[in-house]
């Protein structure tokens, strides 16, 4: 028998996870079974459960390919330390947002949608899904608001800064924010009315929000 390489496993494993995405692009993950991705595969059931042994290790690392589709992590550190002016973080900070968004396309962004659909009706099992995610790779969003929350804390002491509310309550508003966008931009692209589509650019909201969080955190918006 020929020796099974890295990468011959590394590329089966890809054909699945492909599959998988295409399948959960199109219906509920609620819905979405094994057969399901045996089925677009077009592999056995053997060769499949060879390489996942269940329905979440498949969820698992679709969602840890969206996760590290992106870089917002480094962008943001960089950005706070090329950047001196703390308003001019923020906005540059909700465009990435903004850019990150339009750039996933409305087949992920129907994936992350679908996944708070599955949170909602089982929420012991995408919790287990999670705590595995985040041991190989934490989510990106979580992660860029913990960075934003430090740097904010630091913000304020610096330039003695009176916010309006809280700063947890200011990050808490952001990131319902983020995430309302989020999903007006997927209806609106999802519609095939003209009426609709097209009717929420990002960048705006995102702009919006930016301004926002600067008058909440004390300063003046433009």
């Amino acid at each position: 028998m020929p020796k099974v390489t890295e990468d011959y496993i590394e590329n089966k494993k890809k054909a699945i996870i492909d599959a998988a995405y295409e399948v959960c692009r199109s219906k509920p993950l609620t819905s979405v079974e094994m057969k399901d991705i045996i089925e677009k595969t077009g592999f056995s059931h053997g060769v499949i459960y060879r390489y996942y042994q269940n329905l979440d290790e498949v969820l698992l690392d679709i969602l840890l390919r969206i996760n590290q589709s992106n870089n917002l992590n480094e962008r943001f550190l960089r950005l706070t330390h090329e950047e001196e002016e703390w308003k001019a973080v923020i906005r540059q900070t909700c465009k990435m947002l903004s850019d990150m968004i339009v750039s996933a396309g409305t087949d992920t962004l129907k994936i992350a949608a679908y996944a708070d659909t599955f949170a909602v009706s089982d929420p012991e099992r995408v919790l287990k899904i999670s705590e595995r995610l985040n041991k190989k790779a934490i989510n990106p969003i979580i992660s860029l608001e913990a960075l934003m929350n430090e740097y904010l804390k630091e913000i304020i002491e610096k330039e003695s800064l009176q916010p309006t509310l809280s700063l947890d309550n200011i990050m808490q508003f952001m990131s319902a924010s983020a995430r309302g966008i989020q999903t007006d931009y997927l209806l609106s692209e999802s519609f095939g009315s003209e009426n609709y589509k097209n009717r929420y650019n990002p960048e705006d909201m995102f702009s919006c929000l930016a301004e926002s969080l600067i008058i909440m955190l004390g300063g003046t918006g433009k």
